[in-house]
């Protein structure tokens, strides 16, 4: 593969092969390679045609492999001529790619209907779910199932694609109905608690299911956070090139009509702007405008200029005294108010010659994982409600005794057990006296 790689790009040097260029300054691609897969990127001319399959030739006589054209492809721009796909196909051995389907189990192109695109998740989980239907599981037995299985299912496109809104409710209806009890569309059972109060954390009143959508956030803030930690990757230097080519991802803009992608990636900016700050070098990396780098009551916080007619491109660095021990208090005052003026005044410069570096605050470590992004926005977003419940959560989860029981005094302790009046309350009608007695009122 690396004397593939090298017949390529010495016909990009000799002019024969041009790759393609998604924008104005950003890198030219020839080819990607993953696995025993290759992705070859060429105009669709006579010329460079004959150079991929001479060059492809010369592969299959050096490395004694042959390419399986049964399962090669070529797909073309929609504009493409008729005639220029039967050019391809007849001179490479190949079929016309009909529809791009999916790779890797994702789907390759992203349409307008994008809860048809990923309606896939949602048919796997009922696929699961029909076969469980016939069992007799405890709450104990489905909290198993759900955590282990069905939420991990649309982990993988989570990594890549922000899933629709629209999807992810449809998901989260079938895993609650799931769990309350439902075996089939005519018995859908009773839902004692939204999904939204069971996703947050026992030791906060729920069940720990996943909130998918805040999950989704995670999972992509994973992909986020390597365009910033790794600035000088292939996809780091696209994305840069194509939307924010001044800046940094922290205050790009989402553009003119932007891929999915890059949609789902830029979802995740308020996330990361709450998570990060940055540890302090040479100050060359960090935008002075927008960017999380000085301290406020032991929070981190972006600034903006006091005038805003001067908000220049500036770095840190050129916030800095010429021999880079101090600050240019001068420059400091001139464009920011004196509150925020003092606060970067009293930030030591410790070591100039370090690289700027990004640091996750919600991480020991310093580095991004998808949980403790995870939990760090649940924390954020219950600091913002009212879904927890203070109680002895701890306490109960804790006890050693069988799952079951503690899933009966957690449903006691919320007050959702089919009681009378609870029954009463969902629509059910019955006397709300006790059944045995038939005097008192049947109450928790």
């Amino acid at each position: 593969m690396e004397g593939l790689s090298s017949l390529i790009h010495k016909a990009e040097l000799l002019g024969n092969m041009h790759g393609i260029q998604i924008c104005r300054g950003a890198p030219k691609l020839h080819h990607l390679m993953f696995a025993d897969d290759v992705f070859l990127f060429f105009q669709a001319s006579e010329k460079e045609t004959n150079e991929v399959a001479t060059i492809l030739k010369t592969f299959e006589v050096a490395s004694g492999q042959a390419i399986n054209y049964d399962k090669s492809e070529v797909f073309l721009n929609r504009h493409a001529p008729p005639t220029t796909h039967t050019m391809l196909s007849n001179t490479l051995h190949v079929q016309k790619c009909v529809t791009t389907g999916k790779y890797l189990g994702l789907p390759s192109m992203i349409g307008r209907n994008k809860n048809e695109v990923f309606r896939f998740i949602k048919e796997r989980i009922w696929k699961k779910l029909q076969s469980w239907s016939h069992k007799s599981l405890s709450k104990a037995g489905k909290e198993t199932l759900i955590k282990a299985v069905l939420q991990a299912l649309p982990s993988y496109a989570m990594s890549v694609f922000m899933i629709p809104s629209c999807t992810i409710d449809e998901i989260e209806k079938l895993l609650n109905a799931f769990w309350w009890g439902a075996n089939s569309n005519k018995h859908k059972g009773i839902k004692w608690m939204r999904w939204e109060r069971l996703a947050i954390s026992k030791l906060e009143g729920g069940l720990g299911f996943k909130n998918l959508s805040a999950f989704n956030l995670a999972m992509l803030g994973k992909q986020a956070w390597r365009l910033l930690s790794n600035p000088n990757s292939l996809i780091s230097r696209i994305y840069q090139a194509k939307y924010y080519p001044d800046g940094s991802f922290l205050n790009a803009s989402l553009g003119h009509n932007p891929s999915y992608t890059w949609k789902s990636l830029w979802s995740t900016q308020h996330l990361l702007k709450n998570g990060i700050r940055w540890r302090l070098g040479n100050g060359n990396t960090i935008p002075v405008w927008g960017e999380p780098w000085v301290k406020y009551n032991d929070s981190y916080h972006s600034i903006h200029p006091h005038d805003p007619s001067n908000s220049q491109a500036f770095k840190v660095s050129d916030l800095m005294s010429i021999d880079k021990n101090g600050w240019n208090d001068v420059l400091i005052n001139s464009l920011l108010d004196e509150d925020t003026s003092n606060q970067i005044l009293n930030i030591p410069i410790l070591n100039p010659r370090c690289e700027d570096k990004g640091i996750w605050k919600w991480n020991p470590s310093g580095s991004y994982t998808v949980r403790s992004a995870y939990k760090g926005y649940l924390q954020h977003c219950l600091s913002m409600g009212n879904l927890n419940v203070p109680g002895p959560w701890k306490n109960i989860w804790n006890l050693r005794i069988p799952q079951k029981i503690k899933h009966f005094i957690w449903r006691l302790m919320r007050d959702i057990l089919p009681t009378r009046p609870n029954l009463q309350k969902k629509g059910i009608c019955c006397p709300s006296t006790c059944f045995r007695c038939n005097i008192d009122i049947e109450n928790t």
